[in-house]
């Protein structure tokens, strides 16, 4: 029986929670910036936004309770989401400047954070004992 180090418990928290805030952002974002009446970069950021702060949630919150593969996965399907957020206004035709920088930059930040915790986190916890 092992347990993980506090630090990247607490770690693991903090990126976890940081890519719920960020997806929650992006899911609010076409009321706070203004673009909700265009389409398709509304139904991308609200859609997207709520994919990526699920992921971030059970990132956060199932530390202790999911195994190391489910969080990894967790963190890899969220970094996906911000890769397709930074590709999605190139992809769809998003001209809104609003909405456009919005989507790389919040992709940016989910990738960077949430490539980071699926990447390193498990590896940062220790090997169980036989």
């Amino acid at each position: 029986m092992t347990e993980k180090k506090p630090i990247t418990r607490m770690l693991g928290w903090w990126l976890g929670v940081l890519t719920m805030i960020a997806g929650l952002w992006f899911a609010v974002s076409p009321w706070v910036l203004n673009f909700t009446a265009e389409t398709t970069p509304f139904y991308n950021a609200v859609v997207v936004g709520l994919l990526i702060a699920i992921c971030g949630l059970f990132d956060a919150f199932g530390i202790g309770r999911l195994s190391l593969r489910s969080m990894r996965v967790f963190g890899t399907i969220a970094a996906l989401l911000g890769l397709w957020a930074i590709a999605a206004p190139f992809v769809l035709g998003i001209v809104d400047g609003a909405a456009r920088w919005n989507a790389i930059l919040t992709g940016i930040v989910v990738l960077l954070v949430s490539g980071y915790d699926a990447w390193k986190m498990p590896s940062l916890a220790p090997m169980p004992q036989t």
